[in-house]
């Protein structure tokens, strides 16, 4: 396990989508426990985002508005959550998710966790959902992140099991108050070959 970035999200007015949801992409999910909405933005490669263990890198690569997130959506009932996966071509799942600076607790190993499928599943949804690399989906619907990842709300933030202590997404709240919220981003590669 390796710290890789620390990362901030800053929500502005410029920038331009990179991808379309592929395999290896950082992705950025936002989404409000009361609006009913998720908002997908695919980051761009993450190995052309990822940086030496002290820098920070700031993400301002669209347009996001709260109010996407539905009725009812606020800084204070939103949160962010961070991933990427690629299977290599030794066979080995390669994962990054945000979470806090003091560290991270996985399940152990990612096949124990359904962080692949779900990964794959939201992929696959995102990438045929009319809006490029931005989309905005009900959290309900089956292929969303609050769906898998999420487990419908029996446990945010666990990353679909792989990040048990539900610390891989963060409340939205600080952007009221210093504009940015804080999140590290951590690798992990499980050898299956």
């Amino acid at each position: 396990m390796m710290l890789l970035a620390a990362t901030m999200l800053m929500f502005g007015l410029s920038g331009q989508a990179m991808a379309y949801f592929a395999d290896g992409d950082l992705i950025r999910i936002v989404y409000s426990a009361t609006g009913g909405n998720e908002t997908a933005t695919d980051l761009g490669s993450i190995a052309g985002l990822t940086t030496s263990l002290t820098s920070s890198v700031t993400y301002n690569t669209n347009n996001f508005s709260i109010s996407a997130l539905g009725s009812g959506a606020t800084t204070a009932n939103s949160y962010v959550a961070y991933y990427a996966y690629v299977n290599d071509s030794n066979y080995n799942d390669n994962v990054w998710t945000s979470g806090n600076q003091g560290g991270q607790s996985i399940a152990g190993s990612v096949a124990v966790s359904n962080f692949p499928n779900a990964a794959e599943a939201m992929g696959g949804l995102y990438s045929t959902t009319p809006g490029g690399a931005q989309v905005t989906i009900a959290t309900s619907n089956g292929g969303s992140y609050y769906t898998n990842m999420n487990l419908s709300g029996l446990g945010n933030g666990q990353m679909a099991g792989y990040t048990p202590n539900g610390d891989a997404e963060k409340n939205l709240a600080a952007l009221a108050t210093t504009g940015y919220v804080d999140q590290t981003l951590y690798y992990y590669m499980d050898d299956v070959a």
